[in-house]
C-alpha cells in the first residue's frame, strides 16, 4: 500500500512539473521567471562647445615676500589679457602653494635652503572655442609659465541634451538584444519591467600639443594653434523585459 502511494506522489510531481513555466539562462541576458534581463550601451561623437584650459604662473625669489609680489603682478597680467575673452566668473584658482626649495650639498652632507617658489595655478573655461589660441598666447606673454593641460569638453546644456539622446540609443539597443534572444529561444518581447542606467561617461578631447611651455620662466614660443577633436559620450542601461 506505501509502495503504491509512493508512486502516484511521484506521478503528480511529475504532472506539475511539466506544467510550471520553463527557466533558462542565457549569457548576455538571462531569462528567469518569464523576465529576460540585457544590457544596452550607446557610443556617441560630439563637437565640443566649451574649453578648459589649467595653467599656473610660477615665480622664484631669495624671499617669500618678493615671490608673492612677483606673483601678483603676473597674475594681475593674466587677469588682464583674459578680460576681452571670458567673464571673471569662468576663471578660478585651483592651488596656491608657497615652498622653500632645498638642496643635497655633497660637501657637508646637507641640505641647503634656497629660493621660495610661489605656485598660483587657475582655470579658465572658454565659451567661444576660436579664443583659445588667442587666450594662451596673451596669458603666456602676461605672465603664465605653465600649461598644465588643455581638454575640450561639453557645456552643462549640451552634455544634457547629449546624455538624454545616448540613453535612448542604449535603451533601443537593449531592446534590439531582447529582441534576438527572445526569437532564438522561440518566445515575444513584453513590456518592460525594470530599467536602469549603469554608466554614462563623457571623455574630453585633450589637446597634447601645447604642452611644451618652459616650467620656471624662459619666455616661450607662442603656441600652436590647437585643433580640438571631437568629445566621446558613452552610456549603459540595464532593462528587464516581461516574456510573452
Amino acid at each position: 500500500m506505501k509502495i503504491h502511494y509512493l508512486l502516484g506522489l511521484f506521478v503528480v510531481l511529475l504532472l506539475l512539473s511539466a506544467c510550471a513555466p520553463a527557466s533558462v539562462v542565457v549569457s548576455d541576458g538571462r531569462v528567469l521567471d518569464n523576465i529576460i534581463s540585457v544590457s544596452g550601451n550607446a557610443e556617441m561623437k560630439i563637437k565640443p562647445d566649451q574649453a578648459e584650459i589649467s595653467m599656473s604662473i610660477v615665480t622664484k625669489a631669495e624671499s617669500a615676500k618678493i615671490a608673492q609680489d612677483r606673483n601678483a603682478e603676473a597674475t594681475q597680467k593674466v587677469y588682464q589679457a583674459l578680460k576681452k575673452y571670458v567673464n571673471k566668473e569662468e576663471i578660478s584658482t585651483e592651488n596656491y602653494n608657497l615652498y622653500r626649495e632645498s638642496k643635497w650639498d655633497e660637501k657637508t652632507q646637507e641640505y641647503l635652503e634656497g629660493d621660495y617658489v610661489l605656485t598660483h595655478s587657475l582655470k579658465i573655461v572658454v565659451k567661444k572655442l576660436d579664443n583659445v589660441g588667442s587666450i594662451l598666447d596673451e596669458v603666456v606673454a602676461g605672465g603664465a609659465n605653465r600649461l598644465d593641460g588643455l581638454q575640450y569638453t561639453l557645456s552643462d546644456q549640451k552634455e544634457l541634451e547629449t546624455k538624454q539622446s545616448a540613453l535612448s540609443l542604449a535603451a533601443k539597443n537593449a531592446k534590439e538584444k531582447a529582441e534576438i534572444l527572445a526569437k532564438s529561444l522561440d518566445v515575444s518581447v513584453g513590456k518592460v519591467k525594470n530599467i536602469q542606467e549603469t554608466n554614462y561617461i563623457v571623455t574630453p578631447y585633450y589637446e597634447n600639443r601645447v604642452y611644451a611651455m618652459d616650467a620656471m620662466g624662459a619666455a616661450p614660443k607662442a603656441m600652436p594653434e590647437p585643433s580640438p577633436k571631437d568629445v566621446t559620450v558613452t552610456t549603459n542601461v540595464q532593462v528587464e523585459f516581461k516574456i510573452e
